[in-house]
């Protein structure tokens, strides 16, 4: 256990399981929370709170200051495409850890690719065709366990040819009041708000 002084209190730290306790006594609990206000403005990603077992009314308290991970981000592209109909064409995941769930064709983008630029190759590779993108629809941010997602979404047909699915299970075109009847990708469902507002 370390003895440290902040603004003339004393304060006790100590490590456990990856976590750092700091331990003080009301009045310096409060000058402590002050610094790590400026520390937590200063440093993105930090997290302090008080242990629940413990009260500043009591006298003493203890606080637990953990720095979380950042976060991976993944920026991909997504083609909501529409035939003559006004139905939307939806793909089934064949691999990975959401195989099964149904998703906007796209992909990742690569540094150096705009959003536009990655969606024409990444429609290549998975459905061996080639689409007109007409406009953007939305963006969408989105936490996954493992990441967050940041996803750019663009109205767009097929130019020539019948997809072939290079990746996914299965696809089907689906109009408004059928978007409901697949499973989607969390990230997604935001998506099919939209739509289904028309």
């Amino acid at each position: 256990m370390t003895f440290q002084w902040i603004d003339g209190f004393a304060i006790s730290v100590r490590s456990e399981n990856g976590e750092v306790l700091i331990s003080a006594n009301r009045e310096g609990l409060l000058s402590l929370a002050r610094h790590l206000t400026v520390l937590a403005e200063e440093s993105p990603g930090s997290h302090f709170h008080l242990d629940a077992d413990n009260s500043l009314e009591e006298g003493s308290a203890e606080l637990i200051v953990e720095k979380t991970p950042e976060r991976k981000r993944i920026r991909v592209a997504a083609a909501i495409l529409f035939d003559e109909r006004g139905r939307i064409f939806a793909t089934e995941r064949g691999y990975g850890a959401w195989k099964d769930y149904w998703e906007f064709p796209g992909g990742q983008i690569e540094p150096g690719e705009t959003p536009e630029e990655a969606l024409h190759r990444e429609i290549r590779e998975e459905l061996e065709t080639e689409i007109l993108i007409e406009e953007k629809l939305i963006s969408v941010e989105y936490d996954y366990p493992e990441f967050h997602l940041s996803m750019d979404c663009f109205k767009a047909r097929f130019l020539r040819g019948k997809p072939v699915l290079k990746e996914h299970e299965a696809a089907k075109w689906l109009a408004r009041e059928e978007l409901d009847s697949v499973n989607w990708l969390p990230a997604d469902v935001k998506i099919i708000a939209m739509l289904k507002e028309g």
